[in-house]
């Protein structure tokens, strides 16, 4: 349950925390109607009830902050962690089930593909590669650029104190490639194909390592890019049953 619950919260807020931009009301309709989307999968009652609600309250929250601070990562992160603690909670909750008749319907619909298929086994695993990967897509980045802003390594652009937002828009999309390529990996076993990965984000940025400044962002997003997923795929391989 708890996997479910969680990868249902990073879905919802995978488009919409996308842009380094705060939240809108629109985008907060879209995290609340995924959400709900995807709890109807649950048997409908009063902690399903008291669960949505709370999210609803806490998405609603993050918005009113979001447009009053200047420091959107840490309060994405905070709340991931939030969010995080409530999908724990309430998977602990004896009073949270999935909806029997959508699992007897589904039963139903792939047993004509494989008649000994039992839906439990493989749907928790299923469940469990998509949490890592959600994770790493999108929650993962607000922590990394969370460390940039700490360090104050954060890409410049040239003869302006502006952040380089060129270079920030493609470091992220640079680093979840790397992330789900090194998550992959470790997730099979193969931990010498990492190493490439790594050797080979550096030797393409080779002559742009010359600037000091710019080289300590790399080798500081590299490395917890990297470390993230490799954490990530390796809870993941340990959880898989």
């Amino acid at each position: 349950m708890f996997f479910y619950l969680l990868s249902v919260i990073m879905l919802s807020r995978l488009y919409p925390l996308y842009k380094d931009a705060p939240l809108t009301y629109n985008r907060l309709a879209i995290i609340i109607l995924v959400q709900l989307f995807f709890l109807i999968a649950l048997e409908i009652n009063l902690t399903l009830f008291l669960l949505f609600t709370i999210l609803v309250i806490l998405n609603g929250l993050e918005l009113f902050i979001e447009k009053r601070s200047s420091r959107l990562n840490l309060v994405r992160f905070v709340f991931f962690v939030l969010l995080f603690i409530i999908a724990l909670v309430f998977s602990l909750a004896a009073f949270l089930d999935f909806n029997n008749g959508l699992l007897f319907l589904l039963q139903d619909l792939f047993k004509d593909f494989n008649p000994a298929i039992n839906l439990k086994i493989p749907g928790l695993n299923f469940v469990i590669i998509i949490t890592g990967l959600l994770f790493l897509l999108n929650e993962a980045n607000f922590l990394i650029r969370l460390v940039f802003e700490l360090t104050g390594k954060i890409p410049i652009k040239k003869e302006s104190t502006e952040p380089d937002q060129s270079e920030l828009n493609a470091g992220r999309v640079i680093g979840i490639l790397e992330r789900l390529i090194i998550f992959f990996f470790v997730t099979i076993g193969q931990f010498a194909a990492v190493g490439f990965v790594i050797a080979a984000k550096g030797i393409v940025r080779y002559k742009e390592l010359e600037d000091r400044n710019f080289a300590e962002y790399v080798l500081i997003g590299t490395l917890l890019s990297s470390l993230i997923a490799i954490i990530a795929g390796f809870a993941v391989a340990r959880l898989l049953v």
